[in-house]
């Protein structure tokens, strides 16, 4: 195609196309940063909670507060000793991360750790906050709700068995 005034561009325009691509570039690989140091922080943070190193653990809870990816760190210090907790720790927990999968996961691992020990007071005020439990949870629930008076609650589980 022959070269004509109207599908020419002019050098000036050609460095500021170019000019804006790099710009662009460089915004894209600067926001990936800190997701990269952020993914580092929560690997490193699991293999802390992993060999048990809990001071470590701390650092990369206070360093990843502000990630999307911060209760994790908090979790597993949690669900460390989970039958140790009391219902407060688990219950800010939840608050702090409400509606998320892990609040989710943590209420149901401490229902379900409760209700193996025995302690039913401590989940009672609880068991209403789940909103997904799994067999074992719901279990845990109608033994709870058995213990804390409602003689209907394990024959709701019958047509399950």
């Amino acid at each position: 195609m022959p070269i004509n005034q109207s599908n020419r561009i002019s050098t000036l325009e050609l460095a500021m196309r170019a000019f804006a691509i790099c710009s662009s570039l460089s915004v894209a690989i600067g926001a990936a940063m800190p997701a990269q140091a952020a993914d580092g922080d929560f690997i490193d943070a699991q293999r802390a909670a992993r060999s048990r190193d809990w001071p470590s653990l701390d650092l990369y809870r206070e360093q990843m507060h502000t990630n999307l990816l911060a209760p994790y760190p908090e979790y597993w210090q949690l669900n460390n000793n989970l039958v140790q907790q009391p219902p407060q720790a688990i219950n800010t927990f939840l608050e702090r991360y409400q509606k998320s999968a892990i609040s989710e996961k943590l209420l149901g691992d401490y229902i379900e750790a409760k209700a193996r020990a025995g302690d039913f007071s401590a989940i009672k005020p609880l068991v209403t906050r789940l909103t997904n439990p799994d067999d074992n949870e719901t279990c845990a629930v109608a033994l709870t709700n058995a213990a804390n008076g409602d003689v209907l609650a394990l024959s709701a589980l019958r047509a399950d068995v």
